[in-house]
């Protein structure tokens, strides 16, 4: 037996029945001339895998209740680690396995486990016809440029001439999945690849990303308003109110001369953001966002919606006494402080800029948008489906008896946009 040639499905069959008269792979490989080690890549790489009954198909101890995030390093995604792609348990310091570690070890596979009827974990079993199966895809595909029938590609090519410069190619391919099913990895690949009739510059993430460059470090100014107030402050306290609604706030400008700018708040429950359009840059604009907000929905819900607020040390969010209390002396949110170029610490709003930039570029004037114009591009950014929400929007997310979220779309005249409407390039308020 040449011991460099691939396995064929008689040599995998003669596999799966040893396996279930409980061989060992030694003994298995031997009687197949083959060494231990092919047997065991064999199985490994080809074993179906059966989804066991706990969350997220973890075996953690704490995987009911764990909320950590980030321990991949990426401080910009905005999902949960225990739910995410990535397999946490690598990366966690904390994780303690309480699930069966039978498939870890030889022979890898339940197949004669006299306990798999009964076990809640995820399960592993080999099976010749299966192996052979994906082993003969895997050669086919090798050989294959591009895996798509023509019809299907031509309808994912006439989508993506039609929408790529108003939509993102997530938000494309979850509104017309009823059309088109392959995934966002190999859309980008067609394109860099010039199958479509597009090309990389239709592409925002592609073309618009600049090199970062390090900004000058200038005199502290007075620090004396972050008090109690910073980063470290506000992971204390949240210690003590992991329920509480979080919302991250910051502003977005035009043009680098004084003129109007963008107020944006996020809720990072639900990812919904609110975009306020302000005559300046100044602390009397926010604080006056903030008081139309709480007289249009009560100080009670104004409270619980935006109870706690973690901004960054710009210039305009200073009056730290006035955003927390109300013109009669109320408190109404506690309001905490980012570190200085860190912009990391509050994601959620910095990653959403970007939606506002597709259609809004960087040097765009605000001058000639009416709140009725910031209000349509908003609703147009919370109805754009995502990866990080399950392809849901922002406004899908919302529970339907939150009767504060409610309240806040009815009042800031917030609606949602279907789908294949959705518009995320500068035309959408020049049609407008």
């Amino acid at each position: 037996m040449d011991k460099h040639k691939k396995l064929d499905q008689s040599e995998r069959l003669m596999i799966e029945v040893e396996l279930n008269l409980k061989y060992p792979l030694q003994t298995i490989a031997e009687h197949l001339g083959r060494s231990t080690s092919t047997i065991s890549r064999e199985i490994k790489k080809y074993r179906t895998k059966t989804p066991g009954s706990r969350p997220y198909d973890n075996d953690c101890k704490y995987v009911e209740c764990c909320f950590k995030a980030h321990l991949c390093g990426n401080e910009e995604c905005m999902m949960y680690c225990v739910s995410c792609v990535k397999d946490c348990r690598t990366m966690c310091p904390d994780y303690i396995g309480i699930g069966c570690k039978r498939p870890e070890k030889p022979p890898y596979v339940c197949n004669t486990c006299g306990e798999r009827r009964r076990c809640i974990d995820t399960k592993y079993y080999y099976s010749s016809r299966k192996a052979q199966s994906a082993s003969d895809a895997i050669r086919s595909e090798s050989h294959q440029g591009m895996l798509m029938d023509k019809e299907a590609f031509g309808v994912l090519d006439d989508l993506l001439t039609k929408y790529a410069r108003k939509q993102p190619i997530t938000h494309i391919l979850e509104a017309n999945k009823d059309l088109v099913s392959t995934s966002k990895t190999t859309v980008y690949r067609y394109i860099d690849k010039g199958y479509t009739k597009i090309d990389n510059l239709a592409l925002y993430r592609k073309v618009k990303y600049k090199k970062r460059t390090k900004a000058k470090k200038e005199a502290a100014p007075d620090q004396a308003y972050k008090k109690g107030r910073n980063y470290l402050d506000f992971k204390k306290f949240m210690l003590d109110h992991e329920d509480s609604e979080v919302v991250e706030m910051d502003t977005v400008k035009g043009t680098k001369v004084a003129g109007k700018v963008l107020l944006t708040m996020i809720f990072r429950r639900n990812s919904v953001m609110l975009l306020f359009l302000m005559p300046d840059c100044k602390q009397n604009s926010v604080i006056e966002c903030l008081d139309y907000l709480e007289d249009g929905l009560g100080l009670e819900t104004f409270k619980r919606l935006f109870g706690i607020i973690l901004t960054d040390n710009g210039s305009e969010f200073k009056d730290a006494g006035r955003i927390e209390t109300d013109l009669e002396g109320q408190m109404r949110t506690r309001v905490f402080y980012c570190d200085p170029m860190a912009s990391w610490q509050k994601p959620h709003i910095e990653k959403n800029h970007e939606y506002i930039r597709y259609v809004l570029p960087k040097g765009t004037s605000l001058s000639p948008y009416t709140q009725n114009d910031i209000t349509l591009l908003m609703n147009h950014i919370n109805s754009t489906s995502r990866v990080s929400l399950g392809h849901n929007s922002p406004y899908q997310m919302i529970p339907d008896k939150d009767k504060d979220m409610e309240a806040l779309m009815r009042f800031l005249k917030m609606e949602e946009i279907p789908m294949k409407y959705v518009n995320l390039s500068p035309s959408l308020l020049e049609e407008n």
